[in-house]
């Protein structure tokens, strides 16, 4: 519409949206019973403490299930004893890891949170008309993003705060009947922002007291992932929590168009300059992954044995933690 009668004239525009999307999904918890170490009715475990050689081992043949060269006791009744119980495996289960709400001992828990999508996008742009023929414009347009995704178990997501930005201005000049000029600049950022559900709340590291890992500050608070075979992964996700991306274009430049009888001829420039900033933290609280080796009858995949056993007993057969922060921080002139 216009502002000032065959001057000046404005635009501008705006749209939003809202979205919650309820998800339903079948996840597997431990049931009350082996997480306190009773896996009575569920599996086969033996003490990792009082490995001894088998007496009857080959060593003429391979190592197997059938020809072990260790063996270990079966716990009485297949239950670990209370102080065999590592502190923090015990802590993470009986706080941040729901009891079953289905029956089984797998696909037991019926998850029904709901993704959350906010976003907001707006415009303006203005025109001016000058005397002698000479014309303004400038635009500005913004768009922001928010939203919150489940993932793992109740209590763990995460949330992202993105934000896009552009601003463009251009004036045309009519030098002469036959010579235009033109003159343009622009900025354009986007900022891309992702952190846990966890980010900014108890320094669970160093609450639990889990040694090497944990770094970043406040917002990378949150628990390690446990990967417990079986399970749905306990803990925050491995996804990159919190991270920062952000990018700025910078541009501008100039052109004439010079028209002569039957011919036209346009030049001029342009220059760009493109910044790219990025930080991340993916594995600073540390993954810690458990599989049932630890407690089979013959150190060999046999059968026996449970992956939650071996957390009970504080015994990963992989830990990882994230040394340093990934940073990048690109530039381009063109």
């Amino acid at each position: 519409g216009p502002v000032w009668k065959d001057h000046t004239f404005f635009f501008a525009s705006y749209e939003g949206l809202r979205m919650v999307q309820g998800q339903s999904n079948i996840l597997s918890v431990p049931s009350a019973a082996a997480r306190t170490g009773n896996f009575s009715g569920i599996a086969n475990i033996y003490n990792p403490n009082l490995t001894q050689p088998n007496p009857a081992f080959d060593p003429t043949r391979p190592v197997s299930a059938s020809n072990p060269q260790s063996l270990r006791p079966q716990f009485a009744n297949n239950i670990i004893p209370d102080n065999l119980i590592n502190p923090i495996a015990k802590r993470v289960l009986s706080q941040f890891v729901p009891l079953p709400n289905l029956p089984g001992e797998s696909n037991n828990f019926l998850d029904t949170r709901a993704q959350r999508l906010s976003n907001d996008q707006g415009d303006v742009r203005i025109d001016q008309i000058l005397a002698g023929g000479t014309s303004l414009f400038g635009r500005y347009s913004i768009s922001a993003e928010r939203g919150y995704t489940p993932e793992n178990l109740p209590g763990f997501g995460s949330f992202n705060d993105n934000r896009v930005q552009n601003l463009s201005l251009t004036a045309i000049k009519p030098w002469s009947p036959n010579l235009v000029g033109e003159f343009r600049g622009g900025v354009s950022r986007m900022v891309l922002h992702r952190f846990a559900e966890n980010a900014n709340g108890p320094d669970w590291i160093r609450i639990l007291g889990i040694p090497g890992a944990g770094f970043g500050g406040p917002e990378a608070n949150g628990l390690p992932q446990f990967n417990v075979q079986g399970y749905t992964p306990f803990g925050d996700s491995l996804l990159c929590t919190p991270c920062r991306y952000a990018d700025t274009v910078l541009q501008g430049g100039a052109k004439t168009t010079w028209v002569h009888g039957d011919h036209a001829l346009k030049f001029g420039g342009d220059v760009e300059r493109f910044r790219w900033n990025m930080n991340g933290f993916f594995q600073n609280r540390g993954y810690f992954q458990f599989s049932p080796g630890f407690t089979s009858q013959t150190l060999t995949n046999d059968g026996t044995g449970n992956a939650l056993a071996n957390m009970l007993l504080g015994l990963p057969v992989l830990q990882q933690v994230q040394n340093g922060i990934p940073s990048m921080e690109m530039r381009q002139t063109y």
